[in-house]
């Protein structure tokens, strides 16, 4: 039933059964007289006609009997059915608390008699007053105020200085222990905030010479231009065990800078005139790694100043 409380709801259900109501009273109504056309008899009145034909002989004609039957109109008369509707009523009853009252008892004052007991005055003996002495005050010393202080000075946040910094890797382009020709791979990394001319690089790869045989130099491949790369060679004059020359690789002004950040990468070859072999078991800066790793025994020179490496 919760239709029934929906007004839009319940509009359309009472609309529709006013309307199913109507249809089945029409078709009724279609019905019934459909009916009463179909039950018209005749009643049992009937009129006979004879027909006597006329003869010319004289002779009598026989009677030709014709019956007739009229059937009466019978009306009906149909009475529709109306099926009330009902509507509930709903009542709503309010109820309202009605309020208890409660009585206040009102308090019974008794009034008490107060006793009055005489009090003697007494006699008055006369006091000396004595007048104090005054005091002098001496007036506040005004204390001078503070000046606020003063903010403190904004230090000047200096820009950070540019710094140079060069690092050298190594790795063995040959590293067979008995070799005509040596091939050390270098690797210069700027890890400073400064670019470097490469023409204030030097590198030095010492090793044993093993005979007095000339020697040659060339580089395989640099990636500022090969030619920009020279080589030279240089026996010490404090012979080691294993390290009595040195190669020392450096760079012309067309070899332009290392920028900060970057690196570049230099392969070089160097071999006897006669092709004679090298031993490079005794060489100092030897190494089997093909990989770059951070050899010290190369050393890595700055504007004339050693920076990297420990020499023989």
């Amino acid at each position: 039933m919760r239709w029934f409380y929906d007004v839009k709801k319940r509009k359309k259900v009472i609309g529709f059964f006013v309307f199913s109501l109507l249809i089945v009273i029409i078709l009724l109504f279609s019905s019934f007289n459909n009916r009463g056309n179909e039950s018209k008899k005749a009643p049992d009145n009937t009129v006979k006609v004879t027909n006597t034909p006329e003869s010319t002989t004289g002779s009598k004609a026989p009677e030709n009997t014709t019956t007739v039957t009229a059937t009466p109109m019978v009306q009906t008369t149909i009475t529709p059915t109306v099926v009330p509707t009902l509507t509930p009523t709903v009542t709503i009853t309010d109820t309202i608390a009605t309020p208890t009252v409660t009585p206040i008892e009102t308090p019974t004052v008794t009034p008490t008699v107060p006793t009055t007991t005489p009090t003697l005055k007494p006699t008055p003996t006369p006091t000396a007053t004595i007048k104090p002495t005054p005091t002098k005050t001496k007036p506040p010393v005004k204390t001078p105020a503070k000046p606020p202080p003063k903010p403190p000075e904004k230090s000047v946040v200096e820009p950070p200085k540019a710094e140079t910094k060069i690092e050298l890797r190594y790795k063995n382009g040959k590293a067979s222990s008995e070799t005509e020709s040596i091939h050390p791979v270098f690797k210069l990394i700027n890890s400073g905030s400064k670019n470097i001319k490469l023409s204030d690089i030097k590198i030095r790869y010492y090793y044993t010479k093993d005979n007095n045989q000339l020697e040659t130099f060339w580089c395989d491949s640099f990636t500022n231009g090969s030619n920009n790369v020279i080589g030279r060679f240089v026996a010490l004059k404090n012979k080691k065990n294993n390290a009595d020359s040195y190669l020392e690789i450096s760079f012309s002004e067309g070899a332009g800078e290392i920028r900060a950040g970057n690196s570049v990468e230099l392969l070089v070859g160097f071999a006897k005139n006669d092709w004679s072999l090298y031993n490079q078991r005794n060489d100092y800066s030897y190494s089997v790694s093909n990989s770059f790793i951070h050899w010290n025994r190369v050393t890595l020179y700055l504007n004339g100043k050693h920076v990297f490496g420990v020499e023989p």
